[in-house]
């Protein structure tokens, strides 16, 4: 059997909280842990094994989202999936911005939260899969925004040569990885070189 899933459910709103509670107990792939508040939530997630948050937007002490950019801002990567009474664009912009990975409007069927729960734990999931067979492979692993700037990086030199498809990988790599002497932007031009030198990682490394 596989081992249970932790869901942190972070809302006011007592009722809420028990009906969510009772909902996910009648299915054996979960375990669920509550908080009352923004920071008795994010503490828990903090300091448990939490595999996705239900993060409520009007918490009484802080602002779910503020919540949720504390919790990426210390590193938690598990999903989160804003709950909120607002149907507006705007508000569902700025909850996603905040590092949310979907957002949920009240009131909610709770069949339709149970999917979107499922489809972002497996996807959790999957991509932990992945990172772990890249690492027993000895392979590099890296996240990259759209600008090319490096997010995070994993993995071990283990000497040969090593050709990566980002300048600024690359830069990164011969500034913080690379052995001394090797250039790892060797393979591009002088005016490649200027625009591409060595910055440090703005992201989290492992």
């Amino acid at each position: 059997m596989a081992s249970k899933r932790t869901v942190l459910i972070v809302d006011d709103d007592a009722e809420l909280r028990e009906a969510l509670v009772e909902q996910l107990a009648l299915h054996d792939e979960f375990d669920t842990v509550t908080a009352e508040n923004g920071t008795k939530g994010v503490q828990t997630a903090k300091g448990d094994q939490v595999d996705l948050v239900l993060m409520d937007v009007g918490l009484p002490d802080i602002d779910g989202r503020e919540a949720v950019r504390i919790l990426r801002k210390g590193g938690f990567k598990s999903p989160i999936i804003m709950l909120t009474g607002h149907d507006t664009d705007s508000d569902t912009i700025l909850g996603l911005e905040s590092g949310a990975n979907d957002y949920v409007v009240k009131p909610f069927r709770f069949a339709v939260l149970l999917a979107r729960i499922r489809v972002h734990l497996a996807n959790a999931r999957a991509a932990q899969s992945a990172r772990m067979a890249l690492d027993t492979a000895g392979r590099y692993l890296l996240a990259a925004d759209r600008s090319g700037a490096i997010l995070w990086w994993k993995g071990i030199l283990t000497g040969g040569a090593l050709v990566m498809a980002v300048p600024l990988a690359c830069a990164f790599l011969s500034r913080f990885v690379w052995p001394p002497g090797t250039d790892a932007t060797s393979g591009f031009s002088q005016g490649d070189r200027a625009r591409h030198r060595p910055q440090p990682c703005a992201g989290e490394v492992y």
